[in-house]
């Protein structure tokens, strides 16, 4: 599916951040 750890990780730490935007701004 992923060619190496370094796009699992890219992809995984967009999730993450975009995940925190959402919990600190709920109802945005």
């Amino acid at each position: 599916m992923f060619s190496d750890n370094r796009e699992l990780r890219s992809y995984i730490r967009m999730a993450a951040d975009e995940g925190l935007q959402v919990i600190l701004r709920p109802g945005s």
